[in-house]
């Protein structure tokens, strides 16, 4: 049992190296990804980065585009998330569009951020 949930995250590390050893560019993303954080999260005490946000400022900070929303909701409700699932699946889809350059979460960041959602077996 404990192979079968370590093998996902192994699959995500081998990925990331490959994606940063055959695409350099990648690594220039992440310090302006940082430096969007850093500034969004300036006048908040306690959160400085999106996995340390709460319900309260994901509502205020997400940034969510009426697609992206959509996308959420409908996700919700065919994979029964819980209230934390959901929550952590906009942080993640945040990351993403910041590791893009986008200020809204657009569809295509919140696809992404389901498809790395763990499935139980």
């Amino acid at each position: 049992m404990f192979l079968l949930r370590a093998r996902p995250l192994l699959f995500l590390l081998h990925v990331a190296h490959f994606n940063l050893r055959h695409r350099p560019h990648l690594r220039f993303r992440e310090p302006a990804a940082r430096e969007r954080q850093q500034a969004r999260f300036k006048a908040i005490q306690n959160v400085a980065t999106n996995s340390d946000m709460g319900p309260k400022e994901l509502e205020q900070l997400a940034e969510l585009s009426s697609a992206g929303e959509k996308a959420i909701m409908n996700a919700a409700r065919a994979y029964k998330l819980s209230a934390r699932g959901y929550h952590r699946t906009i942080k993640l889809a945040r990351t993403i569009a910041d590791l893009a350059g986008n200020p809204t979460i657009d569809e295509p960041h919140m696809m992404e951020a389901l498809q790395y959602r763990v499935r139980e077996m």
